[in-house]
C-alpha cells in the first residue's frame, strides 16, 4: 500500500456536457463534477496529483485534439496514470463497441466523431506508468451486449479491460440513472468525490483504489443507485489515491 509519486505521475480528465446532436441531452452535472475531482485529486494536502501535471478536457468537439492531450498524458506518466471521462457512453458498429460522446457526436453514427474507447485503452496500454487506471462514468446500454444483463456486463467489461491495471466503470443501464435530480455532481463521481474529500471512518490512512471501489458499492447499493464494476490486479488496487481524512 502507498500513495503514487506526484512527480511522475499524470491525470486526463475527459467531460461533455453540451452536445449538438437533439437525441443527446445535455448535462449539466458534468462541469462541476470534473473541476471538483480535479480539485479533489490536486489538493495540495490530501491529492496525489500536482495541479500541473492534472490535465482537464471540457466539451472538447474535436477528437484529434483529445486524442493530442491523451498522447503527451500517457507518455508523460510513469507511476500513477489515471484516464477518467464523463458523458455519454455509446454504442456502436457491429461488434458493439464503446465510444465517449464529445460535443458533435452522432448517436446514430459514433465511430465518425466520437471518442472510440479502445483507441484510449491502446494509448494507456502504451505508457510506461507503473499504475494505468481508467474511470468512465458513463451510460452504457445493459442489452446492447445481448443475453441477459449479467451477460452484458461480463462482455463490456472484457472489453474494457486493461491488463495489468485497473478499470472503474458506473455503467449504468439507463441515461436517467446517471444523474440523481437536485445533485450537484453526477451520482458516481459524486460519491466518489465525497468519498476522497471524507474519508473512511474505520479505514487505514491511505484509500487505495480497492477501498474506494468496495465503499461506493457498499454505498451506492445501499441507495438503489446501479453500482460500479471494475476489473484489475492486487497491485493496482491497492495504490492510494489518498489519505484517509477521517483518520
Amino acid at each position: 500500500m502507498r500513495l503514487p509519486d506526484p512527480r511522475r505521475s499524470r491525470a486526463l480528465l475527459i467531460g461533455t456536457s453540451r452536445y449538438a446532436n437533439a437525441h443527446l441531452p445535455d448535462l449539466p452535472a458534468v462541469p462541476d463534477t470534473l473541476s471538483d475531482l480535479a480539485a479533489t485529486l490536486t489538493d495540495p494536502r490530501y491529492g496525489v496529483i500536482p495541479g500541473e501535471h492534472c490535465a482537464l478536457l471540457s466539451d472538447e468537439g474535436d477528437v484529434q485534439q483529445v486524442g493530442r492531450v491523451l498522447q503527451t498524458t500517457v507518455e508523460a506518466a510513469e507511476d500513477l496514470l489515471l484516464v477518467y471521462y464523463t458523458g455519454h457512453g455509446l454504442v456502436g458498429g457491429r461488434r458493439h463497441d464503446l465510444y465517449l460522446a464529445l460535443t458533435e457526436s452522432e448517436e446514430a453514427a459514433p465511430a465518425f466523431n466520437s471518442l472510440a474507447y479502445d483507441d484510449v485503452r491502446d494509448a494507456v496500454l502504451d505508457s510506461p506508468a507503473s499504475i494505468k487506471f481508467i474511470i468512465l462514468d458513463c451510460c452504457f446500454s445493459g442489452s446492447a451486449a445481448g443475453g441477459s444483463p449479467d451477460d452484458a456486463e461480463a462482455a463490456l467489461l472484457g472489453q474494457i479491460e486493461v491488463e495489468g491495471s485497473y478499470v472503474l466503470t458506473s455503467a449504468p443501464r439507463d441515461k436517467a440513472a446517471m444523474a440523481v435530480a437536485g445533485e450537484q455532481h453526477t451520482a458516481f463521481t459524486g460519491r466518489l468525490i465525497r468519498l476522497l474529500n471524507e474519508g473512511l471512518d474505520h479505514g487505514s490512512e491511505l484509500l487505495t483504489i480497492g477501498d474506494v471501489y468496495r465503499q461506493l458499492v457498499a454505498s451506492m447499493r445501499a441507495e438503489s443507485l446501479p453500482f460500479p464494476l471494475s476489473l484489475g490486479t492486487r497491485a493496482a488496487e491497492r495504490l492510494a489515491l489518498g489519505r484517509n481524512r477521517a483518520r
